[in-house]
């Protein structure tokens, strides 16, 4: 009996352990890693990190071209130059040629800086006639009416940068002086038109290259071109206007090459320097001048004075003034600046009536 009843503890303390260690092996055979699966999850961990690599790749690359290349997009305020520091980059993409062209200057970034903002604060002849056209403070312009540069009907303006739908500066040349006023802009929105009897609307802007921006939607040409194609070549242009938000780099450069510098009797133009982005992009290396900037904007306005033209008022532009990370001196990023072409026929030429 007792035989029989040990037997059976046994045989209970035997299913007993049997029950702990039969569910720990089936534990074990559920939780035994798959090689397969192990895998399968490595290949998943590894693609994500490829592609996270490779995100930021992309991104780098972006924000590497985006600093550096010179490009013709429109970052900032109606500018078809996002990289205004690029500027002699982006006229003379050929290094030789660029630095051919400005050679002779000093290696000091700050002598060529004290220069250019010299030559942008000093008159080089007097006018003592003038006339104000369009509105006062933004958007007006001055011209010299002295016997020597009077602009009489029948006269020819072309005028590069609308500042306003109402076109006030351009009907103005037209009431006082009696001109065929041609504007441009290609970033107002609107179609070509007449907006007066002599007045007359381009829905394209000037450059140095016939060439398109701002995604393809802004069309621009270069001077050549457009008074070839408006029946204007040989002309003269009694005035031309540019405010186009530092493109006129590119435009006095390609005017100055092509020889249609002599063409013009008064040039008026709103000189910007690449700080004019410092309220959009102040961080970026593409809003502040270097050395080649530099050398580049003032060789522009020495051939400029070299072939006739001498600047008779300056107005200052205080809408954006910055400390020159070169010379550390508090400067202006914008200039309006009134020339007469001294060497034009018409100008050498006292008229008596």
């Amino acid at each position: 009996m007792e035989e029989s009843q040990a037997s059976e503890r046994l045989e209970g303390a035997t299913c007993g352990t049997g029950g702990p260690r039969s569910s720990s092996r089936m534990w074990k055979h559920r939780h035994e890693p798959n090689p397969q699966l192990n895998v399968f999850i490595g290949f998943i961990k590894l693609r994500k990190v490829q592609r996270m690599f490779g995100l930021v790749i992309v991104v780098c690359a972006v924000l590497i071209i985006y600093n550096l290349m010179p490009a013709r997009r429109v970052i900032g305020i109606h500018s078809a130059i996002s990289c205004k520091s690029k500027i002699a980059q982006i006229v003379m993409p050929e290094d030789r040629e660029r630095q051919s062209y400005i050679e002779g200057f000093s290696k000091d970034a700050m002598s060529i800086e004290n220069d250019f903002f010299h030559y942008m604060t000093s008159l080089s002849r007097t006018c003592s006639t003038q006339m104000h056209l369009g509105p006062e403070g933004d958007g007006g312009w001055e011209v010299c009416l002295d016997e020597q540069y009077d602009i009489r009907d029948p006269c020819l303006v072309y005028s590069f940068g609308v500042a306003d739908e109402e076109f006030l500066f351009e009907k103005s040349v037209e009431e006082k002086l009696g001109c065929e006023v041609h504007a441009f802009d290609p970033s107002m929105g609107i179609e070509s038109l007449q907006f007066s009897n002599k007045g007359f609307f381009h829905d394209y802007g000037l450059d140095s290259a016939n060439t398109f921006a701002f995604n393809g939607q802004w069309k621009l040409r270069r001077l050549k071109t457009i008074m070839e194609e408006l029946n204007h070549e040989g002309r003269s242009l009694d005035l031309l206007k540019m405010d186009i938000e530092f493109s006129e780099w590119a435009a006095l450069h390609d005017m100055l090459q092509t020889g249609l510098t002599k063409n013009i009797r008064q040039l008026v133009m709103e000189i910007h320097t690449p700080e004019m982005d410092i309220h959009v992009k102040p961080d970026h290396l593409c809003t502040w001048s270097t050395h080649d900037t530099l050398a580049f904007m003032l060789k522009t306005l020495i051939d400029l004075q070299n072939v006739g033209f001498s600047v008779y008022y300056i107005s200052p532009n205080h809408r954006t003034s910055f400390k020159s990370g070169i010379t550390d001196v508090e400067r202006l990023c914008c200039y309006n600046l009134h020339l007469v072409n001294t060497r034009h026929y018409d100008n050498q030429v006292v008229i008596h009536e």
